[in-house]
């Protein structure tokens, strides 16, 4: 997850790859937790942009291995499973509140 910080090597299973991208060098300590993960065995990739300017090619590069990844795996990257039924349900949580102005108590 973007921002989540790191832990220790035996926090993660073998279902990670670690991806770092900086404008700039990486902080120390960043540099240490990724090296730590690399030398357990994890997947760390490391990307310094010189500027903020190439962020635009750094999405379009990752939107392509993302679709090359899945094309791989025989998934549809661009297939959206359960999307209506979500817009669908936060509208009816949406029409809920505003006939009571308030949200229900979650159920358990």
């Amino acid at each position: 997850m973007p921002g989540e910080p790191l832990g220790a090597p035996e926090a993660y299973g073998s279902d990670r790859v670690f991806v770092a991208i900086s404008i700039g060098p990486l902080a120390a300590d960043t540099l240490q937790a990724l090296d730590a993960l690399e030398r357990a065995g994890h997947p760390v990739l490391r990307w310094s942009d010189p500027s903020l300017t190439e962020l635009g090619a750094e999405f379009l590069g990752w939107e392509i291995a993302t679709a090359v990844a899945s094309a791989v795996l025989e998934v549809d990257a661009f297939d959206e499973p359960n999307v209506t039924e979500a817009k669908e349900a936060t509208q009816a949580v949406l029409a809920d509140f505003l006939a009571r102005g308030r949200f229900q108590a979650p159920r358990r």
